[in-house]
């Protein structure tokens, strides 16, 4: 093989493990935003859960009469009644 050949040779390999390296790279990003978001959404829906938990079950929101007690029984059946420590 002549100089230039391999020089070429050489080259496009590199060129191809840099474009690779930033596919990887992009790959990764997208992966570790995906997760985070994931992880935001979960924490937000158990301090939801919480907060409605804590709320069902003081004893503010029982001295309600009338129609709260459906909504209250409705209410622990939905969330399973246990508070969701993180």
């Amino acid at each position: 093989m002549n100089p230039d050949r391999i020089r070429l040779t050489v080259e496009v390999v590199g060129i191809s493990a840099l474009v690779l390296s930033l596919l990887f790279v992009g790959f990764e990003l997208k992966q570790t935003r995906d997760m985070n978001l994931a992880k935001l959404h979960h924490n937000r829906l158990a301090l939801f859960h919480n907060n409605m938990l804590s709320m069902l079950e003081s004893d503010h929101a029982l001295m309600y009469s009338g129609h709260f007690g459906a909504i209250y029984v409705r209410m622990r059946i939905l969330f399973c009644v246990q508070k969701v420590d993180y």
